[in-house]
């Protein structure tokens, strides 16, 4: 993978706070159409503004069920994915009374770079002929945003590469040497990467921020009933299975793998409603991180473990996680749409298990065995919503692939560490699956369970 360099994403961008229920399909597009709404305003004074909006791609063939149009909708009003109310972004589109200006363009790609592509206009007129502006936009993955700027470069707009001349990595043995080397472990590599852009209390308040968003998105779910937006008619279960479990667990019996399902249904099922989640790194694979880590916590709790070293621990998990998100972008992607759900669950169960043997007190080596083991069991994952909605095998994958990261942290404690496949091998080969993979697989919703649903 050549020499060292610094690749390293700032935590917050990897852990964003949005709204469901995918982050490239909803928080991206808001963000682009957000800075594309102050572009315009810089332009012109006068408040009317007619727009145009073009999808292609991924977002032009999911966009109903994964809310593209509404968070395009509410960025354009000047709205922030971590503060828009979610009930009134799901009301836009229904109450949008030129819908004339959405035009869908599926199955076509606008650039070669990715497929998940916004065009956007402005004109100064309702019959679209005084054009003020337009850009094109690529939403590439867990929130990040590209923008084609005038001289036709594509550039991002919020990925918030990190500094750090001390301790340069690029791929995954790099970083473990480095710990080797200088005496620390991953979280503390990555806290040497934050510390340049963050104050210490900037760094521990914004990662206390994303676990109260996290759960909050749990306890949240656990509380809800109803039925999800959609035809599909998806009931959410997360509340009457942790109610059987409570009840079972009343019993006698040990439920403890059940309970980290239950959590990650319901965070899923949070962002399946369009509420607020974490980016983790995903929206559509937002649950197992924090099912994950929640266990985690309540089984803490339960020993009497001091609150102030619960807490360091919440810190240790995500900054070691967010080592293996960064290599994972740098290398392939988190995005559905380029490599298939291996890209999103399968890194967020690769993330939770390089978090969850750190808190094991594993080695570098055990933890980068871990997320070999998680991410290496997900490879070739297709990502095929049935409808376009973030439902339909997206909320039980969340649960099943909580479960292999903690059994792949096992795994790897039950070892000095040493095995034959890198993680480093297994990123790039599932980058490599990926761009081979048929383009029906990549969250359009053409193939699998989307099209045989449909078929039967």
């Amino acid at each position: 993978m050549g020499q060292a360099e610094n690749i390293y994403n700032c935590v917050f961008e990897t852990f964003s706070i949005g709204l469901g229920p995918s982050s490239s399909h909803t928080v991206g597009p808001m963000v682009a159409a957000k800075h594309f709404a102050d572009l315009v305003k810089s332009k012109v004074s006068q408040k009317k503004v007619y727009y145009k909006i073009m999808l292609y791609g991924s977002l032009a063939a999911t966009s109903v069920g994964h809310g593209s149009i509404n968070s395009i909708l509410a960025g354009l009003e000047g709205l922030n994915p971590d503060t828009a109310d979610p009930e009134y972004v799901k009301s836009l589109y229904d109450n949008y009374s030129t819908k004339d200006d959405i035009v869908l363009v599926k199955n076509n790609t606008l650039d070669s770079n990715h497929p998940n592509a916004i065009r956007l206009y402005a004109f100064l007129d309702s019959d679209k002929q005084q054009e003020i502006l337009s850009r094109d936009y690529f939403s590439v993955g867990g929130g990040t945003v590209m923008i084609r700027q005038n001289n036709g470069k594509l550039e991002y707009m919020n990925k918030a590469i990190i500094t750090n001349q001390k301790y340069p990595f690029k791929t995954m043995s790099e970083a473990t040497k480095l710990c080797y080397d200088h005496d620390m472990t991953l979280y503390q590599l990555a806290k040497a990467y934050e510390l340049q852009n963050h104050s210490a209390s900037q760094l521990e308040a914004g990662m206390a921020k994303i676990w109260q968003v996290m759960e909050q998105s749990i306890e949240g779910g656990l509380q809800a009933e109803g039925v999800l937006p959609g035809w599909l008619k998806v009931p959410r279960r997360a509340k009457s299975i942790f109610d059987k479990l409570t009840n079972d667990a009343q019993k006698g019996l040990n439920i403890e793998n059940q309970k980290l399902m239950a959590y990650a249904i319901a965070v899923s099922e949070q962002n399946a409603d369009g509420q607020r989640v974490v980016t983790a790194p995903t929206n559509g694979a937002a649950g197992v991180i924090p099912a994950v880590l929640y266990a985690w916590v309540r089984q803490q709790e339960a020993n009497d473990i001091p609150q102030a070293k619960i807490e360091s621990g919440i810190g240790r998990f995500i900054l070691t996680a967010n080592i293996v998100c960064s290599i994972i972008r740098k290398y392939a992607s988190l995005a559905g749409a380029e490599v298939g759900c291996q890209g999103e669950i399968g890194s967020a169960s690769s993330m939770a298990a390089a978090g969850l043997t750190e808190l094991y007190g594993g080695t570098v080596w055990q933890i980068e065995n871990a997320a070999e083991i998680a991410l290496e069991h997900h490879l070739g994952l297709t990502c095929d919503p049935v409808g376009g909605f973030v439902q339909i095998p997206c909320i039980e994958r969340n649960a099943i692939s909580a479960r292999t990261a903690v059994a792949a942290a096992q795994l790897a404690m039950c070892s000095q560490g040493s095995h034959i496949v890198s993680l480093d091998k297994t990123i790039l080969t599932m980058n490599e699956t990926g761009k081979d993979m048929n383009v029906k697989y990549k969250e359009t919703a053409m193939g699998g369970l989307a099209k045989n649903f449909v078929d039967c």
